[in-house]
């Protein structure tokens, strides 16, 4: 974690993004990355974020709290479910279960990745700490080392925090992946389109992929034991996908 703490002693002015800040909303886009990383908008704002550059959103918000305060169901009202995905991520400091949040992640990341346009907002609470960890995340999907993601997360948005528990989090799933894309083992016969493996420990099973999901229950789209040889492992599970791509698989 020396390069997360040697950043906070040299940041450079944060520069704007696509589009006036809002009163409320406190967007601040990471550069040229179309990441912006605020706390909850007011539910009177939401649909003001167009006006910002925000085509899609990641809520990272735990359930009890979007329930009560209603900023999840006005996202979604506004820019559509599948323009919305949830990471319902608990504030505590410690490990973040991949299983909550990696799914999230893999949506913004295909979102940046497809749709040239696009402008994905990153929110939780205040905007600080579960955020911060998921545009590192993004942003380590999209192909920037460990030490260049936190430094746009970090230079960009000044009142960020990337959690030493979160980023091991996020790098000890990345390197699981890795690992698991290097297996011979091809997913077992039988799947549907737009399903995918999900890797827990040595058993596959299967779960399904859509816009918009809350995360509670998936890992990775388009990981796990997917490291298939025959065209057509691929061909059934269209891993035709981001993440899929950045994390070398051949299909």
């Amino acid at each position: 974690m020396d390069v997360l703490q040697s950043l906070r002693g040299r940041r450079p002015r944060p520069r704007g993004g696509p589009g006036p800040d809002a009163a409320g909303a406190a967007l601040t886009w990471i550069g040229d990355e179309r990441i912006a990383i605020s706390g909850v908008p007011p539910a009177r704002t939401v649909a003001r974020l167009a006006e910002q550059g925000v085509t899609h959103v990641v809520n990272c918000r735990p359930q009890a709290q979007v329930r009560w305060s209603g900023d999840l169901a006005a996202e979604r009202a506004a820019f559509g479910p599948g323009r919305v995905a949830h990471a319902p991520m608990q504030d505590h400091g410690l490990r973040q279960r991949p299983a909550v949040w990696a799914a999230a992640a893999c949506f913004a990341a295909r979102v940046l990745d497809e749709q040239p346009q696009a402008g994905v907002l990153i929110h939780c609470t205040a905007g600080r700490r579960r955020s911060a960890m998921l545009a590192y995340a993004v942003l380590r999907l999209r192909g920037h080392d460990r030490a260049r993601a936190a430094a746009l997360v970090l230079s960009y948005r000044t009142e960020a925090q990337l959690v030493p528990a979160y980023v091991r989090s996020v790098e000890r799933w990345l390197a699981a992946a890795a690992r698991l894309l290097q297996r011979p083992r091809c997913p077992r016969a039988g799947l549907q389109p737009d399903q995918a493996c999900h890797p827990k420990s040595a058993r596959v099973g299967v779960i399904g992929v859509s816009p918009g999901i809350t995360g509670t229950s998936v890992m990775h789209p388009d990981l796990g034991d997917l490291r298939a040889r025959s065209d057509s492992c691929c061909a059934r599970l269209r891993l035709a996908g981001y993440c899929a791509r950045r994390l070398g698989m051949k299909c």
